[in-house]
């Protein structure tokens, strides 16, 4: 597939002279980036069920309070 973007002549050349200096043509880094974004979505989603799962946990979170004294007594 192809698309076209509108960018900013300077940043596209500084953009293509950092792209050569790894060796690779301009549009390999913007794939690359694509596919990173496009993988971002399954991040959320498993972020989202760690948060639920956080959530409904049987933990003491609302209970529990977090004592330095204790904490440093047991160090």
């Amino acid at each position: 597939m192809s698309i076209t973007l509108a960018v900013y002549e300077q940043v596209a050349g500084r953009a293509r002279n950092v792209a050569s200096a790894m060796g690779k043509s301009l549009d390999l880094p913007v794939r690359d980036y694509l596919r990173q974004l496009a993988g971002a979505e399954q991040w959320l989603a498993k972020l989202k069920a760690f948060e639920a799962s956080a959530v409904a946990s049987p933990g003491c979170l609302k209970s529990c309070r977090f004592d330095r004294g204790e904490a440093d007594a047991r160090a």
